[in-house]
């Protein structure tokens, strides 16, 4: 098992104060617009705890910023993100799937992401705190996309689009990993 990189909690704690404090907001202030108690705030601010993303969503939409601010060594100001060079994310315990952001931190209004789904994994949605409009484009592996009641099974070339709330699952039913790319508005890393 990974060992914890307590360097990033302190990178992204940094960040989220340095942020705060450009726009004038104390703590409880913070506090109060992201729904977080003051003091689980100030603890992530000096890389004492992690933040779960969607902590971290909520305090970069309080803050004016997109997640990738928190999450980025360095921000993009290129418009090219080169294949080497995207920001991997993988969640806290989905181990399964990954997520590879191909658009820049420029981009502020549409969000394309790369997902990677291990063959007989299934991912089950996460609660996004604002509605999102969503479409996923199968590039390889067979994929079955759960919306409401009803299961759609894609495959390479095949897409679906929905709202985010809409979505349950996503599970990999082929032998090799599926790969996916994922369009969504308004961004959600």
């Amino acid at each position: 098992m990974d060992k914890p990189n307590y360097e990033d909690d302190i990178t992204i704690g940094t960040r989220i104060r340095e942020q705060r404090k450009i726009m004038g907001l104390s703590l409880s202030e913070l506090a109060r617009r992201t729904g977080l108690t003051t003091s689980f705030l100030s603890q992530v601010e000096r890389g004492l705890v992690s933040t779960s993303i969607n902590s971290l969503r909520r305090i970069s939409e309080a803050l004016g910023v997109s997640i990738l601010y928190f999450l980025n060594d360095t921000p993009r100001r290129e418009p090219v993100v080169r294949a080497g060079n995207r920001m991997q994310l993988t969640l806290p315990g989905l181990s399964n799937i990954r997520y590879e952001v191909i658009t820049t931190n420029l981009a502020n209004k549409i969000e394309i992401i790369l997902g990677h789904l291990e063959p007989g994994k299934t991912y089950f949605s996460r609660h996004l705190p604002a509605p999102t409009d969503e479409c996923i484009y199968v590039l390889s592996g067979t994929l079955v996309v759960g919306l409401e009641q009803q299961d759609y099974t894609l495959y390479p070339g095949d897409s679906i689009c929905f709202t985010g709330v809409m979505l349950k699952h996503f599970r990999c039913i082929s032998d090799e990993e599926a790969v996916f790319m994922v369009v969504v508005t308004p961004p959600i890393f």
